[in-house]
């Protein structure tokens, strides 16, 4: 939940060496939190046991002279930066009586510790009711298990079975644009599981995901309401949310390893990472892709608001669609009748708002 402060690409390296002598450990996976190792802790007076425990101030005052960089690439005390990260994440300035140094240098020393600190933040009166929540704080071990994946006790029976087919479906329905991943052998697997499979052909997978909107959604919006630009795209007119471009927009991302997140990129730096060639050929397949599914579902009463291809090349290096198509994973979809359409997406959306 906590931004990286420094990476590779910035001046600031220098920062890991001089928290280290604090402690050494590694500050990227305490303050991203998704790395602890949520062990169970037994019960104990949380107060105290913090109070004990909390960071020396010679220490303190070391820390706060670091500058750090943050999201927005701005130079700033790192105690502000944590500051700023603190409220957002409790809306308080300070947990058990700690300032924010106190907060994420006591986190450095005892990951397990702090992640029984009600901290997080519940404002939403639904969700404190879904989760069943009595305070207006919870604390992180809530949301993590013991490898520090998210905890969900909720499942969607079928929803594997239901990708795939949608997958395979999308995959015959446009064989005629490209050819696909999809093996035309018999998978050798007990009957029972082989609806939650496909055989695929192996491809070295093109490190960029090929993302076409048809309408103006989602984290486009989001940028467009605050910058007026999509994928730093200076746009020719005024958007409305929601609106239909003329033309679909290609705007290509990263692919992120696991663990990191994906950046959206420019032509010209998917061109730098595949080659002009290659780029030109997945953004025109790929909007090809877009507008024959876009007009075969909205005669059937659905709209495809936008989507994300994955390519790969094969073993003779010819461009293969892999991965999936047109699934609620990768797809946003709005209902579609009596010329108006209803915006309440049947996609990943509704679990973001969840999780937000």
């Amino acid at each position: 939940m906590m931004m990286v402060f420094f990476s590779q690409k910035t001046r600031f390296t220098f920062l890991s060496n001089r928290l280290n002598k604090l402690k050494k450990k590694s500050l990227i996976s305490i303050l991203f939190l998704l790395s602890f190792n949520l062990l169970s802790a037994q019960e104990t007076n949380l107060d105290s046991t913090l109070d004990a425990n909390k960071i020396a101030y010679n220490h303190i005052k070391v820390f706060e002279t670091l500058l750090v960089q943050d999201n927005g690439g701005r130079i700033k005390p790192v105690n502000t930066v944590f500051a700023e990260y603190l409220r957002k994440i409790s809306r308080k300035n300070t947990i058990v009586n700690q300032n924010s140094s106190q907060v994420i240098l006591g986190m450095m020393n005892d990951p397990r510790l702090w992640s029984q600190v009600p901290m997080i933040k519940i404002s939403h009166e639904k969700l404190k009711k879904l989760l069943d929540f009595k305070e207006n704080r919870v604390p992180f071990k809530l949301f993590f298990d013991e490898e520090g994946d998210y905890v969900f006790k909720d499942e969607v029976p079928g929803k594997g079975i239901l990708l795939t087919k949608m997958a395979k479906f999308w995959f015959k329905k446009t064989s005629h644009i490209i050819q696909n991943h999809i093996s035309n052998e018999q998978l050798d697997i007990p009957q029972n599981i082989q609806e939650h499979c496909m055989l695929v052909t192996k491809t070295k997978v093109l490190p960029i995901e090929a993302i076409v909107r048809g309408h103006l959604a989602g984290s486009a919006w989001s940028t467009y309401e605050s910058t007026g630009k999509i994928n730093n795209m200076e746009m020719l007119k005024s958007y409305k949310k929601y609106d239909k471009f003329n033309e679909p927009m290609f705007t290509p991302s990263t692919k992120a390893e696991i663990g990191d997140k994906d950046e959206n990129i420019s032509i010209k730096q998917m061109q730098d990472i595949i080659g002009v060639e290659l780029t030109d050929k997945v953004q025109r397949i790929s909007i090809e892709l877009f507008k024959f599914a876009y007009n075969f579902a909205k005669e059937r009463g659905v709209i495809i608001a936008d989507t994300k291809f994955e390519f790969g090349l094969d073993k003779n290096n010819n461009l293969i669609l892999i991965d999936e198509i047109f699934t609620p994973d990768c797809s946003r979809f709005w209902l579609y009748k009596n010329n108006e359409i209803n915006h309440n997406s049947f996609d990943k959306q509704f679990f973001r708002d969840y999780l937000t």
